[in-house]
């Protein structure tokens, strides 16, 4: 029998919760730095896939970039999905895929990766 409201169970729900906020502050980062990067404007921007690891179950990265004033104002279709699981893969990530009108050349476009 499980007892809810236990101290087990909050430390568990203030661990969840900051591993959250934690997964949605690094979609707003990511996101924000692509776009500033790269000069993207609003107007430029088709739409966009986010992808995450299986072990970043939290939340979808699309919540922590729907709340930021570039989107809410002008809503995106944003799109999450989970990436291929393999031997070796690279855990805890998260990718952004934007798909955006501009004129720049390819070798002109700032790819951005935030792990050192």
């Amino acid at each position: 029998m499980k007892i809810y409201g236990n101290s087990y169970d909050k430390r568990a729900n203030n661990r969840k919760f900051k591993h959250q906020r934690r997964y949605l502050a690094a979609a707003r980062f990511l996101i924000t730095e692509m776009g500033s990067k790269n000069k993207i404007q609003r107007e430029n921007l088709c739409s966009i896939i986010f992808s995450c690891t299986k072990d970043l179950t939290a939340a979808r990265p699309s919540e922590g970039v729907e709340t930021l004033p570039f989107f809410t104002k002008n809503p995106v279709p944003m799109l999450d999905v989970q990436q291929m699981d393999f031997e070796g893969g690279l855990p805890m990530c998260i990718r952004i895929f934007l798909n955006v009108n501009i004129d720049k050349e390819l070798n002109e476009i700032i790819h951005v990766n935030l792990c050192k």
